[in-house]
């Protein structure tokens, strides 16, 4: 896991892990399970093809929903970090309903809300480029 040097796999069990209600191993492989399913998605792919520039918020969401269907970017907190040239997407959060967690990324998985989040990115989203990061 990236981030073992700065004890980053000990934040993140005693800041989340702790309360899930799984086993330490099986929190982390059910974390590694979650990640590969959401690189496979339609938002993964929107986010990879416009790195480095600005996105509708909306076309975020409606990627998602190609995935997943009508209203499940409910399930959704965008959280942007204001910078100099606009908002940049900073985290996205993905609610899923604890019973069902380690059987993977699905709709019926979802935590949808009746209302969507606020977050707080605006209309415009800018995607950062790690790509040509050192």
């Amino acid at each position: 896991m990236p981030g073992t040097a700065s004890g980053l796999e000990r934040h993140e069990w005693w800041k989340h892990g702790t309360c899930s209600g799984l086993a330490q191993e099986e929190y982390f492989a059910t974390a590694i399970l979650l990640v590969r399913e959401v690189e496979r998605s339609n938002l993964a792919r929107v986010i990879a093809q416009q790195a480095g520039d600005g996105v509708d918020r909306n076309k975020l969401l409606a990627a998602f929903e190609s995935d997943f269907g009508a209203n499940t970017s409910r399930a959704l907190t965008l959280d942007c970090q204001k910078t100099a040239d606009g908002a940049a997407l900073l985290e996205i959060r993905i609610r899923l309903k604890r019973e069902t967690v380690t059987q993977g990324l699905n709709t019926v998985d979802l935590d949808v809300p009746q209302e969507a989040p606020s977050g707080n990115c605006a209309a415009e989203v800018r995607i950062p480029d790690w790509r040509h990061q050192e």
